[in-house]
């Protein structure tokens, strides 16, 4: 069964397109061992312009993968204020 997570955050620190890209990287590595997929989406607010930036990310896997992917993300200090927007199994 494949599980999914949609989760935003705020960058609390704006991010290069170059340090944007060595994060794909580095985390596609490390997600394809366990199994995970996804898209990570990265930019700036126009409604929100003191922001430094902000994450929108889908994460689909082994639900136990992507429970602890998630954990870390909310941990990484990189961001804040991660909120999940949905999660739960996909209907096969």
């Amino acid at each position: 069964m494949i599980y999914t997570l949609l989760y935003h955050s705020v960058a609390t620190a704006p991010l290069s397109d170059l340090e944007v890209r060595a994060l794909v990287v580095r985390s596609s590595q490390r997600n394809a061992r366990r199994g995970i997929t996804g898209l990570l989406l990265y930019g700036r607010h126009q409604h929100v312009p003191t922001a430094p930036g902000a994450f929108v990310q889908w994460i689909e896997g082994p639900e136990a993968a992507v429970r602890d992917l998630y954990s870390r993300i909310q941990a990484d200090p990189r961001h804040m204020d991660v909120e999940c927007l949905a999660s739960g199994p996909v209907a096969e």
